[in-house]
């Protein structure tokens, strides 16, 4: 009976064991399971929240809007339109005219900005290679073009005006960026310069003419923007107040002093351009913002 009672815990002990053993086992891949498990949804979340590149970001992007001042709600629209060209090579188009007794006083006024762009080599970038930007007012045309040559470390500009041509050259010094308002408005939005934030600036060079070579961004504090949101008629979707400073005529603006709301993606919402020659402050509004890749194939420079 002892013998038979020491073999049973004998057993039991080595039952005991081994459901010890297995327990442990259990638990250290259960452990490592949840540990694989983790790590996994992390690279998950990694890879779903890994950012696009520039040019996927925005291309096919079409914003249209309109613009107003004093009592007059709409003097003028304007269509904006980013395509991908291929080959890493992007166009921006904007369009944008006055109308009503506005267009009447004007003489039909009509500005046209065609920015050809590349990118730098991991794509999160823009880089200008060509820009052109037209004014017509009646029978009277303004055409400058402004050209990057890389190779040369020059920027080459021509203007037309009143059947005269003047040229100017400038020199891009080794480790400079050179950006113009076109490609600076979407390498700010993609945080090309640092994350976009209340309370922060951003200085950004472009082609310097009569000794300005930057422009200001700044972006308000959110007491302030919370302040002038509130008193807003209009609040959805402005969540950031960002005013640009860019020191050189800009659509009119003798200064081209800007101030845009952007909303949480920083896409814009609406805008204001500030002293307008005759005019005032002209004040801007998004009436359509939409993806729409296009099939376009222009020239590329």
């Amino acid at each position: 009976m002892l013998k038979m009672t020491e073999e049973r815990n004998s057993l039991g002990r080595e039952a005991g064991e081994n459901l010890g053993k297995l327990s442990m086992t259990c638990r250290l891949k259960i452990v490592i399971l949840l540990l694989l498990g983790v790590l996994m949804s992390r690279q998950g979340s990694f890879a779903r929240e890994e950012k696009k590149q520039i040019g996927d970001r925005f291309g096919g992007e079409e914003v249209r809007y309109e613009a107003g001042f004093w009592i007059f709600p709409a003097i003028g629209a304007g269509t904006a339109h980013f395509y991908a060209l291929g080959n890493d090579r992007f166009l921006i188009i904007h369009e944008g005219q006055a109308q009503g007794l506005a267009g009447w006083l004007t003489r039909n006024r009509k500005e046209v900005h065609r920015a050809w762009m590349a990118t730098d080599r991991q794509g999160s970038r823009l880089i200008p290679l060509r820009l052109e930007e037209e004014s017509v007012i009646g029978e009277w045309n303004r055409k400058k073009t402004t050209r990057y040559d890389y190779t040369a470390r020059k920027v080459l500009m021509e203007t037309v005006k009143d059947g005269e041509v003047s040229r100017e050259t400038v020199e891009i010094p080794p480790g400079v960026h050179y950006d113009n308002p076109m490609t600076a408005y979407y390498n700010f939005r993609y945080g090309v310069y640092g994350e976009v934030a209340p309370g922060r600036e951003f200085i950004i060079s472009t082609v310097p003419r009569k000794g300005q070579g930057t422009f200001r961004v700044a972006v308000a504090p959110e007491n302030e923007a919370a302040r002038i949101r509130e008193e807003d008629p209009e609040k959805k979707g402005k969540d950031l107040l960002v005013r640009i400073f860019l020191e050189q005529e800009f659509l009119g603006s003798p200064r081209g002093e800007i101030e845009v709301w952007f909303d949480k993606d920083l896409n814009p919402v609406s805008g204001l351009v500030r002293k307008v020659k005759y005019i005032g402050d002209i004040k801007g509004r998004i009436t359509q913002f939409a993806y729409r890749p296009a099939a376009l194939n222009p020239r590329i420079p």
